[in-house]
């Protein structure tokens, strides 16, 4: 019989190799194309603008960095608390600096898909997944803020701490869904508004349409991994009652 603490370090285990697929997936799939030869896959950081599928190498920084910030570091940070086999400081260490990493991969990520939308004179701002991923992002980084200043520095005193921890954990699980809800439309997005010059994207079959959904799937399960880990314990009954022994505990009638 695996102890509490194996069973918590075997979800680890699970939990962190799960983040990392859609991020791998991802890359592979923007990297690559999948063999679609579309020239638009691929990563840059400056492009002649004569060139129209450059554009989209500039573009490819802000689906990956956001899928690295969003559904990799924050699945790994929002479980860091419960599963990792250390103490409450070092714990809090670590989901600081996770979380920290993935702000920096989420702003840079959003400065590329500004820069593609100048490049490219598109319109900004117009789609769920724009208005999901603006509201995930602003929300993201008020609760790093609070989280910062509550917890680390100046840091509050203990009741006040408490009360905002209690809204810190529930915001938190709150803004992981809004991300997920931007990451899942954003790659609909990306295989319907490429359109065809990804990879045929007419064709149902076509490698733009399943590397995309590749990705959502692997994103699911991650997802999903944070849940149970969160899972409330199986070895108690949360409808258990306690029964009143009127001899060795006398009835209170202002209880």
């Amino acid at each position: 019989v695996m102890s509490t603490e194996e069973k918590k370090l075997g979800t680890l285990v699970v939990v962190y190799g799960l983040a990392l697929l859609p991020a791998l997936a991802m890359l592979s799939w923007l990297l690559f194309g999948f063999e679609d030869g579309f020239t638009g896959f691929g990563f840059t950081f400056n492009c002649d603008d004569s060139n129209p599928n450059c554009a989209w190498k500039v573009f490819n920084w802000h689906p990956l960095l956001m899928t690295f910030a969003f559904l990799t570091l924050f699945t790994q940070a929002i479980t860091a608390f419960k599963l990792l086999p250390l103490d409450h400081f070092k714990s809090k260490m670590v989901h600081f600096a996770i979380q920290t990493t993935g702000m920096l991969c989420a702003i840079t990520g959003f400065i590329f898909i500004l820069t593609f939308k100048e490049k490219t004179d598109n319109y900004n701002f117009y789609t769920a997944h724009s208005y999901a991923g603006l509201l995930g992002l602003l929300l993201f980084v008020i609760q790093y803020a609070v989280g910062f200043v509550s917890f680390l520095f100046p840091k509050l005193p203990d009741k006040p701490r408490g009360t905002v921890h209690s809204f810190h954990v529930f915001a938190g699980f709150c803004i992981y869904v809004i991300t997920m809800i931007a990451i899942y439309t954003g790659i609909t997005d990306r295989q319907l508004i490429c359109g065809a010059p990804c990879g045929n994207s007419s064709d149902v079959y076509s490698y733009n349409l399943i590397g995309g959904n590749i990705v959502m799937i692997l994103g699911i399960i991650a997802s999903a991994s944070v849940f149970w880990a969160h899972r409330p314990p199986t070895n108690r009954s949360l409808y258990e009652k306690k029964h009143h022994d009127p001899e060795t505990e006398p009835i209170n009638a202002f209880s």
